[in-house]
């Protein structure tokens, strides 16, 4: 698994995705204009979107052939490689900082994410909003991770997981959210945090934020089974070395991940008590709004003021978003319930210590990410030994 990523501006490969002599994606319409094509792609992916929410008898299998359905829908008037994987690498640098899964393994890491999703039942068990987007968050990050296509793999995964939501009974409203602040939850799972895409989850599928959770077994769950689908890709893509030695780590793995997840299922109740630290509550929520926020040093005092703003019966999820930007104009922003009122503290400042926001990526953050659970490619690494 240690192939070199190719200079895509280099590729021919690379350069078939455009239009002759330009940097204009292919569209079936063959427009060269950029603008036109942003113009285009919105009109026509919104009509098929629409068409494919409507059609109720369209195969919802939670694999990758699933992914594959959903982004020929969307996009088959618009791109020729409409439900095609991509055949290149690509990246964000501005958001992740690092390519994303290279193209020759979607296929294997896409089937070991989907089994692994097939072992929790499709999270069609978890019918209560909150405990669904606690698990339902990793799967939205790693088929993220895998970004299987050249273009469209947002929306892509967005529908799909509403799929998922729905055989548990969930209706996301992605009105709750917003381009920005999916990015933000994007960024932060892509850098090992994946609370910030719980918290934003929960809102979405009208749950509760706020309350006491079992986080800590949470993130080991997620790191643990990143790790999984990245040492079962080894087990693939490796030498002949490197399976040997991941075979015996896999069993080590599969052991902690079944611990966690009987723990998880003996504390599956998402308490109604406040006594985790404010600040440890609502890091979530604020950083899936604002990721720079809860590195602040006002950061404690304003999520204590939270918690006193849920007791006065304000719906903190809903209302936070717009109390940050009327900080941003207002600095004596007053919160309004019912006309009651409670005074917001000052607008979070910059923490006198520096600290990146979201964590920086490395230069090999999927590796880092997945050493952290113990389990790392294209060297196979050392088992865990616990957090």
């Amino acid at each position: 698994m240690s192939e070199p990523v190719q200079d895509p501006n280099d590729s021919p490969q690379w350069r078939s995705y455009f239009m002759p002599g330009t940097d204009v994606l292919r569209t079936v319409a063959e427009l060269s204009d950029p603008t036109a094509v942003a113009i285009f792609e919105r009109i026509v992916s919104a009509d098929a979107e629409t068409a494919l929410r409507q059609d109720t008898d369209r195969p919802k299998t939670f694999d990758l052939a699933h992914l594959n359905d959903i982004h020929e829908r969307l996009f088959a008037d618009v791109y020729p490689f409409a439900g095609a994987l991509r055949y290149v690498d690509t990246a964000k640098p501005g958001q992740t900082g690092e390519p994303f899964l290279h193209h020759r393994w979607i296929d294997t890491y896409t089937s070991v994410v989907t089994q692994q999703l097939r072992l929790e039942d499709n999270l069609t068990t978890r019918t209560d909003p909150g405990q669904w987007a606690d698990r339902a968050a990793y799967y939205w990050a790693a088929m993220l991770h895998a970004h299987p296509y050249r273009e469209g793999n947002g929306r892509t995964v967005r529908l799909w997981l509403e799929d998922l939501a729905h055989e548990a009974g969930h209706e996301p409203d992605w009105t709750r959210s917003s381009p920005e602040r999916n990015v933000h939850v994007a960024v932060a799972a892509a850098n090992g945090d994946y609370e910030p895409m719980r918290a934003l989850l929960t809102v979405a599928a009208g749950g509760t934020v706020g309350a006491d959770r079992e986080v800590a077994a949470l993130d080991d769950l997620d790191k643990l089974q990143h790790g999984q689908a990245w040492a079962r890709t080894g087990a693939v893509f490796g030498t002949d070395e490197q399976k040997q030695t991941i075979a015996g780590q896999l069993e080590e793995l599969g052991e902690r991940i079944g611990i966690v997840q009987l723990h998880l299922e003996i504390h599956d109740q998402r308490a109604a008590t406040t006594e985790q630290p404010a600040l440890d509550r609502w890091r979530g929520l604020a950083a899936s709004i604002n990721p720079a926020m809860t590195h602040s040093e006002d950061w404690p005092q304003y999520a204590t003021v939270l918690d006193t703003a849920t007791a006065d019966g304000i719906d903190v999820a809903t209302e936070l978003p717009s109390m940050l930007a009327a900080r941003a104009t207002e600095p004596a922003a007053i919160t309004r319930d019912a006309g009651r009122r409670t005074a917001a503290p000052p607008a979070p400042r910059p923490a006198r210590t520096e600290a990146p926001v979201p964590v920086a990526a490395s230069p090999a953050r999927a590796q880092e990410m997945a050493a952290a659970a113990g389990y790392a490619p294209p060297k196979p690494p050392a088992p865990s030994r616990g957090r």
